[in-house]
């Protein structure tokens, strides 16, 4: 270590001149090292504050930034001072401080261990940005532990080559008169070393680009790009095909979730370009549901970013994330790198429904058509109006063995639809309808695969000249799940070639209803743009989907709630508990079943109408929400009050109409004539009596057949076991309207 540190004054002439202008500018370089220290305190100072303040942001890679910015502190702190001291002729070569304290071993030491400490945390953040920026996929292998024993190994051997001279291995030699240019290039390097590592925090290449939850790496145009993701990403329905290595459909910021390197409240990561993968697996993993997807074009993995949270800009993490959320589609559209994409799809309201296209694979269709026929399903696809609120789609291959494409749940807009059907491949062998039919009824419409309650279920057919099954029995199990099964029929078979078809009537045997509305048929595959229209209008024309309607869907019930002084408070509550529970029995949706409810006395008071709330969670809440009015009993004026403003606003839906009465005493008007002209506006009345309330009246208000339509119970908990009774009558009453 000897000659570690020059002499400099033996660079300089031997002349009393000479001596002034090197007292001057050792004067002048001095307060520059004073200046450059204060600047090394103070950076290094804001980067340990901001990552112990956000130590909770820090992920494992943060912390060889951390310890960058300790080693340059003491470099800045205990390093060099002696030697600004002793450029003021502040330390005295032979004084107390210099021979005991601050001494050469000491100030050697010193400089050495922090200075080894700064040049190896270079080392290995060098080390994490090459395997983070030429080999992502590998990223992830790089942990906390990794890191942490690269700390712990970059401290112990500086402790050991700085602590060998002071245990005598090695010596630290003084310098006799000034250290001028050396300490200038030690100060110069140390304060370059901040640079360096604030540097550090951006990242590698240009600043992140912000993107919205839903933002898909499809969008993305760069092989390599860091991408902000903003807080609030876990509260969304996000779509991720993948495990680790995730389908470009994906959503970014989803499978940066599901892997673990994105905080819930959002933050940088890296996303890296892949080729696409034959199978993409399905996985369950940090609160994230991965789906499964057979194949894509493209792929892409994401990995920790050294994070640009730790910017010394005063400004919260949240805060910039929550900023750059809002300002996220704004900069999407100017970058142009990247395509608009629209948040959020509602898609057609008007066609809510679970549309299962079960395409032919089989042989006898061949590459072509099957690609022809794909086109046309995505056209139709585009037509229906797909999106979070309107239809949702999902495809089966018939083949030898009938196979799932995507589900209902994968897909929310009619451009993801369009590229999962274009990345279909054609799997050849029989076509096996009859099988795909009943695998689809069985296994893919269910809620776990996004099926909604209360939305009609379709399964689109297409049969390329005839089937080489039986689908009549496939045809029965379908209907027995209330599933309306289309066939469209291409190219027909052939006079010539009916002897082998084993059922010529095979369309007729397998739709929802022999009635020609579910039969669909063209010509040939060419030319099949113009089919596509019609198709999608009988797809979204929901009174004629017979197969999905049931009494647990299909009607209109209209609550009639006596809040006479006789009832009391809490008879009432009682009373509104037991309406809640017949409404717990029913599909409620803006499609399917529908409540309303009205209190009354002498006066009438809409409570809520039927187009009010189209989920079952907020009609239980608005019953509950309900308060009791007290006063008289006109039950007669009550029902012509129902019939108007709860079921003429409806007359024209296809829903079946009820009305269920319930009082606990006699009306003080009369009931018959009401009752009797509700009944022939097409309203199904239950009158459902407690206590006091005389059974002639309950009988008079009752529909036919009066007793199955009146009910009755001394005391208000009784009304508990009318329950299962009502609704049964009212899915009697719905199936005899049908028949």
């Amino acid at each position: 270590m000897d000659g570690l540190l020059m002499d400099s004054s033996s660079l300089l002439p031997n002349s009393s001149s000479g001596a002034r202008v090197l007292e001057e500018g050792e004067t002048a370089i001095g307060a520059y090292l004073l200046l450059l220290g204060w600047l090394s305190w103070l950076g290094n100072g804001a980067v340990i504050c901001l990552m112990c303040k956000r130590r909770r942001l820090l992920d494992s890679h943060d912390l060889l930034t951390l310890n960058l910015a300790v080693s340059d502190a003491g470099i800045s702190i205990f390093g060099y001072s002696r030697g600004i001291v002793e450029l003021f002729h502040g330390l005295g070569k032979d004084g107390f401080l210099a021979n005991n304290l601050w001494t050469c071993q000491v100030g050697g030491f010193l400089i050495l261990l922090f200075g080894l400490m700064s040049i190896s945390t270079l080392t290995a953040i060098s080390l994490l940005r090459y395997i983070k920026g030429c080999q992502p996929h590998k990223a992830h292998m790089v942990d906390q532990r990794h890191v942490t024993m690269a700390i712990v190994f970059i401290w112990i051997s500086s402790i050991f080559w700085s602590g060998s001279p002071v245990l005598g291995w090695g010596s630290f030699t003084d310098f006799d008169h000034h250290p001028t240019m050396m300490y200038f290039i030690l100060y110069t390097l140390t304060v370059s070393c901040i640079f360096v590592q604030l540097a550090a925090t951006d990242g590698p290449g240009e600043s992140p680009v912000p993107v919205t939850c839903t933002m898909r790496a499809l969008d993305l145009k760069k092989e390599l790009v860091q991408v902000l993701c903003p807080p609030g990403c876990t509260e969304q329905q996000l779509s991720v095909y993948g495990d680790v290595i995730y389908a470009a459909v994906s959503s970014i910021c989803g499978a940066a979730l599901h892997r673990g390197v994105l905080p819930r409240n959002g933050g940088t990561i890296n996303v890296h370009r892949l080729p696409g993968q034959q199978d993409y697996p399905a996985s369950y993993a940090n609160g994230i549901q991965s789906q499964r997807l057979s194949r894509w074009t493209s792929s892409f993995s994401v990995s920790k970013a050294v994070s640009r949270e730790l910017e010394v800009s005063g400004k919260p993490l949240a805060s910039q994330i929550a900023s750059s959320e809002s300002s996220a589609v704004g900069k999407q559209t100017k970058a142009k790198r990247l395509k608009k994409t629209p948040q959020k799809l509602t898609g057609n309201k008007d066609c809510k429904a679970e549309i299962a296209f079960v395409i032919d694979g089989s042989s006898n269709i061949g590459q072509r058509r099957f690609n022809l026929q794909k086109n046309f399903v995505a056209r139709v696809s585009l037509l229906l109006g797909i999106g979070t609120e309107g239809p949702h789609v999902g495809v089966v291959q018939s083949s030898e063995v009938p196979k799932t494409e995507f589900l209902l749940k994968n897909f929310t807009s009619p451009r993801d639809v369009q590229f999962a059907v274009k990345e279909i491949s054609f799997r050849g062998g029989n076509s096996n309808t009859g099988k795909a039919i009943k695998h689809t009824a069985q296994s893919f419409f269910t809620t776990a695969n996004g099926v909604r309650k209360g939305i009609p279920k379709v399964m689109v057919v297409f049969i390329d000249g005839w089937p080489s099954d039986n689908i009549e029995e496939a045809g029965i199990v379908a209907r027995e799940f209330g599933i309306n099964v289309f066939i469209v029929s291409v190219a027909p078979p052939a006079a010539e070639e009916l002897g082998m078809v084993q059922d010529i009537a095979f369309i007729d045997k397998a739709v929802c209803r022999n009635n020609s509305y579910f039969s669909f048929h063209i010509p040939g595959w060419f030319g099949t743009a113009k089919h596509a229209k019609p198709l999608m209008q009988k797809l979204c024309s929901h009174e004629h989907l017979l197969c999905s309607k049931t009494c647990y869907n299909s009607v209109n019930i209209g609550f009639l709630i006596d809040g006479s002084s006789s009832v009391g408070d809490l008879n009432f509550r009682i009373m509104l508990d037991f309406m809640a529970d017949v409404v717990r029995a029913f599909e409620v949706s803006d499609v399917g079943t529908k409540v309303g409810a009205i209190q009354f006395t002498y006066d009438q008071r809409l409570e809520f109408g039927l187009n009010d709330h189209s989920n079952k969670d907020d009609v239980l809440n608005a019953l509950r929400s309900i308060r009791y009015m007290s006063g008289g009993t006109a039950t007669g004026d009550a029902i012509n009050f129902a019939v108007r403003n709860l079921f003429q606003p409806t007359k024209d839906g296809h829903n079946k109409n009820f009305l269920i009465i319930v009082t606990d005493g006699q009306s003080y008007d009369d009931v018959r004539g009401p009752a009797s002209s509700a009944h022939i506006s097409g309203v199904t009345i239950f009158s459902v009596g407690v206590a006091w309330a005389p059974l002639e009246d309950l009988k008079d208000m009752a529909s036919e057949p009066k007793n199955s339509h009146t009910f009755f119970t001394r005391e208000f908990p009784g009304l508990e076991q009318i329950t299962p009774d009502l609704i049964r009558g009212i899915c009697r009453d719905y199936l005899d309207s049908h028949k």
